[in-house]
């Protein structure tokens, strides 16, 4: 009940497994592109392991296919719609002006043989971003982790409100 609803956030404490909680984290918000009303699109992270956490997350993010859901070989498929594609390009473009990092992903990639015209979009992590920024608060619905750090449960939770 903390944010009333909008962008499951997962809070990951020092004292966490951290293989897996980032293994976790993955799967929580990429399955599906991304394209589920709970999908755990927000990691909140003790600044503590902060740089630990996000290395794990793109070693794993980083061996994602991205392809044709028919396709046994894809882990993820496209974005529901050409127009949606360009929401989400849309989203990473305003956390690059909004001073984010984009530390893997955050680009539109090849279509497949099958889908010639899919709106796939890589698998992206968001870090160096502030609380207030629009990727840290809206709803993408798209394949998008954006990781905040806090130093105490205080500041997390305040983060959520």
């Amino acid at each position: 009940m903390l944010e009333h609803g909008g962008r499951a956030p997962n809070l990951l404490f020092e004292d966490a497994d951290l293989d897996d909680a980032t293994r976790g984290a993955v799967w929580g918000v990429f399955q599906d592109a991304g394209q589920v009303c709970s999908a755990a699109t927000r990691l909140e992270v003790q600044s503590s392991v902060a740089d630990q956490v996000v290395e794990r997350l793109i070693g794993l993010t980083d061996r994602i296919r991205v392809g044709d859901p028919l396709d046994l070989a894809s882990h993820i498929g496209p974005v529901a719609s050409q127009t949606h594609h360009r929401r989400v390009l849309d989203y990473l473009d305003s956390a690059r002006s909004d001073g984010a990092r984009l530390s893997v992903g955050g680009n539109a990639v090849g279509s497949s043989a099958r889908s010639p015209r899919g709106s796939y979009v890589a698998p992206t992590i968001v870090t160096k971003l502030d609380p207030g920024a629009r990727v840290a608060g809206e709803e993408i619905f798209g394949s998008v982790l954006s990781v905040l750090e806090f130093d105490t449960e205080e500041d997390a939770l305040a983060h959520l409100q």
